[in-house]
């Protein structure tokens, strides 16, 4: 399957949640703001607080783990989304303010 990976330093695993999973009424999920064309559906997002490096070792190799924690420095964070959070919309997912695109991999769930 194939997936988007992103990093960040977020304060806590509530503010993780709120960033990709609440909005205000009648406003756009903060992460659909800040990915510029993109309509994400966050049913397909999941993200991991802080042991990013063991949830790595569940789905990946090991020489491509190391590779991903030497870009993401000082990331608490790590989003994995999904293709099918896309909903089929013709998109790049890429960095901003809160969010740094490490890669996207095709891993098996």
């Amino acid at each position: 399957m194939h997936s988007h990976l992103l990093s960040a330093g977020i304060a806590n695993s509530i503010s993780a949640r709120t960033y990709y999973f609440q909005s205000e009424r009648n406003r756009s999920k903060q992460i659909n703001t800040d990915q510029s064309g993109a309509f994400i559906t966050t049913g397909f997002v999941d993200f991991v607080y802080k042991n990013t490096v063991a949830q790595f070792a569940n789905f990946m190799l090991a020489t491509d783990t190391d590779q991903i924690i030497t870009q993401i420095k000082g990331a608490n964070l790590m989003a994995i989304i999904t293709k099918d959070a896309l909903d089929s919309f013709p998109c790049v997912l890429g960095s901003n303010e809160i969010e740094y695109c490490v890669q996207r991999i095709t891993v098996d769930i």
